[in-house]
């Protein structure tokens, strides 16, 4: 969260673009939303607002994207989680249809365990790098693969 509050405090120095999901996001742009949305953001805490509809998807995918914030979403309420989840747990099947992509079919309450990106092919506005805990274990370190928002939920604190 402190990339976000330095942004905030001393201003963008130029504009945001991740041709990856063609996102640009001005600095003007960035001084409008530190206004209206992040005046009570403080470093060190969890935050929660309310979005306006029509900010709500650019909203997402500057805290997904730029940042790579776990954020929850209710509605058009945002929270943004001060510390990254390291767990997770699978809450619908991942499997070749679904994701087709994946070295093997992930199980319902699998836990899985965030790992580095290492050759930029998560796409963060869909999802995060993650590894079975299981083949962790086992001592496989090739399969790791992107596992979409929808098919997990934060395991290591409570949301």
């Amino acid at each position: 969260m402190n990339k976000l509050f330095n942004d905030i405090l001393n201003g963008l120095k130029r504009d945001i673009y991740i041709r990856k999901n063609s996102f640009r996001f001005s600095v003007d742009q960035f001084k409008l939303f530190s206004k209206k949305y992040f005046n009570d953001l403080k470093p060190d805490q969890n935050f929660r607002f309310t979005v306006d509809q029509e900010d709500f998807e650019t909203m997402i995918l500057l805290l997904r994207l730029y940042y790579n914030f776990w954020i929850t979403i209710n509605d058009f309420q945002i929270e943004i989680y001060n510390e990254f989840p390291k767990k997770f747990m699978i809450i619908k099947e991942v499997n070749f249809q679904n994701h087709p992509h994946i070295p093997r079919i992930f199980k319902l309450n699998e836990y899985m365990i965030i790992i580095a990106n290492f050759y930029g092919t998560t796409n963060w506005e869909k999802g995060i790098p993650l590894m079975s805990e299981i083949d962790i274990n086992k001592g496989l370190s090739n399969y790791s693969c992107q596992i979409n928002y929808e098919f997990i939920k934060a395991a290591d604190f409570n949301l």
